[in-house]
């Protein structure tokens, strides 16, 4: 589970439980990746999915969870800002775990 403060210093809203713009994942030490779980605006006090959007200059907490066996040894968390819907962005920033 991670769950950072979430500030949107773009130009439009952010709905950060339906997917994008922010696309995440969990990297083990031997570079597996693993997906958020679906359901994350079930999760407390994550923003609701379609209502809950972060306006500009707003921030907020949020929580993704990720389903990760017991063998796996946590790595890092990476995301990228897909704000314009472009799947094919590949950069990811990391967090070392």
């Amino acid at each position: 589970m991670i769950t950072p403060r979430v500030l949107n210093n773009g130009s439009k809203s952010m709905d950060l439980t339906c997917s994008l713009p922010i696309d995440t994942r969990f990297l083990d030490t031997r570079g597996c990746e693993f997906d958020a779980i679906e359901a994350l605006h079930d999760l407390k006090g994550n923003p609701e999915s379609n209502t809950g959007a972060i306006q500009p200059e707003e921030s907020a907490d949020m929580t993704w969870v990720y389903r990760i066996p017991g063998s796996a040894t946590p790595g890092k968390w990476v995301f990228v800002d897909l704000g314009d819907g472009s799947l094919g962005q590949t950069d990811y920033a990391g967090i070392q775990l």
